[in-house]
């Protein structure tokens, strides 16, 4: 991969327009005082300091396994094992199946609306129809991947990017159309018998008040949004190794930077600034507090691909617009297969997993196995989630945090990388950068780490984010406990082979 193919990735890594599932209703309709707007500038500004961290600890370390390889090195070999572990390989399990549910949700049922197949609109959103759907992405993921990254690089551009592209310009275009409308009408003529009017009665009735902005009910959604803005960097999480120039600091911090500018600013916020100017903030507002209350009946999520067809019915802006969510969501579920399977392929180099998943097909140029046997313990976890919905807020909002999460630890190995590995850092890219006699990294590093650490607190302390909920403390605590059970057992039984996996994480791999 180029760097220009590496930053493309990242859009993917962003999620896109999938991103929009965590914009809107959850914050609006559970946090009194919420801004949309500054919960995007936060979760990029956050990202800028993500980018600078994993620009110098990826150019200094442009191997497979990311994350992985920079905790193990600045920090320790256990830290290093447990938390990717965790965060990249148990729970990105989670991320096939949200992108599978974008693809189906916000892009195959409404495609299938707009052009007159309403029967398979409504089976795609059946138990059944969810798991199919899922299985289908899971198994297109495993064998896009298998194929290589020379087909996937093509795809990309070809494909992947001009839909995304299309669906983009497409929402941007219906939004600035819709300036100076009558968008109650619109809504009352997207409805059988839901008015405006009638949503600020529910709104009421559930309770809703006016208030001013909060910035403290803004910052503590901030890092479900975090989870998604900043991974713009996501190849610096396990491909380093597979992109040309990821040497050069520069070019490598810019190749994050501006695919997350573009996500933040033109994908997420620029909509969400015209729909604002089109419906008014207060309706947004009252709309998002009657649906996560339950006092508005609708069968369909309320997001941007919803309020487009409102303003404009034609079945081929909803073709277009679900396109684009297609993309987004087979794209967010795509990368993390890519990902996730260099992860298990560093750690099995290193000895802390099995050798053979470190396999590389003579064929396919592919670590294989390592794929297989992700995809084979995806489509387990789709099979449960389709049949339990119930998980769906919880499961999404841990998937997000998890990977806030795995992003604050290496952060904080960067900042403590000149100190912990000075052999590795002394012949990195970013030596030469310090702020007076303080090395950047160590000032970035530390401050992304305690931005990261603040939100990951709210987000395991605040009930509306979902993860106070007994199960999802559950989850995430025997997905640590498999990896604890597992690192020891296994180190043990190397250990008895004679084997000291300890001195492999002393190093950097060679390339």
């Amino acid at each position: 991969m180029s760097l220009a193919d590496a930053a493309l990735f990242g859009i993917f890594a962003t999620g896109g327009l999938y991103a929009w599932l965590y914009v809107y209703p959850y914050g609006q309709g559970l946090s009194p005082g919420f801004s949309t707007s500054w919960y995007i500038l936060l979760a990029l500004a956050f990202g800028v300091l993500v980018y600078v961290t994993y620009a110098g600890v990826g150019s200094a370390m442009p191997r497979a396994g990311g994350d992985y390889l920079y905790e193990t090195r600045t920090l320790h070999r256990v830290v290093g094992f447990l938390v990717p572990w965790t965060c990249q390989i148990v729970f990105w399990l989670m991320f096939p199946i949200t992108g599978a549910y974008v693809v189906n949700t916000l892009g195959l049922s409404p495609l299938l609306s707009a052009i007159g197949l309403d029967g398979a609109a409504s089976w795609c959103l059946t138990e059944t129809g969810t798991f199919v759907i899922t299985f289908v992405v899971i198994l297109a993921c495993w064998g896009l991947n298998v194929a290589g990254l020379r087909f996937y690089r093509r795809l990309q551009k070809w494909v992947m990017i001009p839909l995304l592209a299309i669906g983009t310009a497409t929402i941007i275009v219906v939004l600035i159309s819709g300036f100076g409308g009558d968008f109650a009408s619109s809504f009352a003529a997207f409805h059988d018998d839901l008015t405006v009017s009638a949503v600020k009665s529910a709104a009421v009735e559930a309770g809703y008040e006016k208030v001013g902005f909060s910035f403290g009910n803004t910052l503590l959604w901030v890092g479900i949004l975090a989870g998604f803005i900043p991974y713009s960097m996501f190849s610096a999480q396990g491909l380093l190794g597979e992109v040309k120039e990821a040497s050069n600091f520069r070019r490598l911090f810019l190749a994050f930077l501006i695919p997350g500018a573009i996500v933040g600013l033109i994908m997420l916020l620029l909509p969400w600034l015209l729909l604002e100017g089109i419906a008014g903030k207060e309706f947004l507002n009252e709309f998002a507090v009657a649906y996560m209350n339950g006092t508005v009946s609708i069968d369909y999520f309320p997001n941007i691909n919803t309020f487009v067809q409102m303003l404009n019915p034609n079945p081929a802006v909803a073709i277009l617009v679900s396109l684009g969510f297609i993309s987004g969501g087979f794209g967010i579920a795509n990368v993390v297969f890519m990902t996730a399977s260099r992860v298990m392929m560093a750690m099995s180099l290193d000895g802390l997993l099995p050798r053979w998943l470190s396999d590389v097909s003579k064929r396919f140029y592919a670590p294989v196995k390592s794929l297989s046997v992700w995809s084979l313990v995806a489509v387990g976890v789709a099979a449960w989630f389709s049949y339990q919905p119930d998980f769906a807020l919880s499961i999404l909002a841990a998937g997000a945090i998890t990977s806030v999460a795995v992003v604050g630890v290496t952060c904080l190995g960067a900042g403590l990388f000149p100190y912990t590995a000075p052999d590795i850092y002394k012949s990195s890219p970013i030596a030469k950068y310090r702020l007076g006699k303080v090395h950047l990294i160590t000032v970035i590093g530390l401050l992304a780490f305690a931005f990261d650490a603040v939100m990951v607190y709210l987000a395991l302390t605040v009930p509306e984010l979902g993860l106070t909920d007994p199960q999802i403390r559950i989850a995430l605590g025997v997905a640590f406990g498999i990896g604890v059970v597992f690192y020891i057992g296994y180190g043990i039984y190397r250990r008895s082979r004679g084997i000291d996996v300890s001195l492999t994480t002393r190093e950097v791999p060679p390339e």
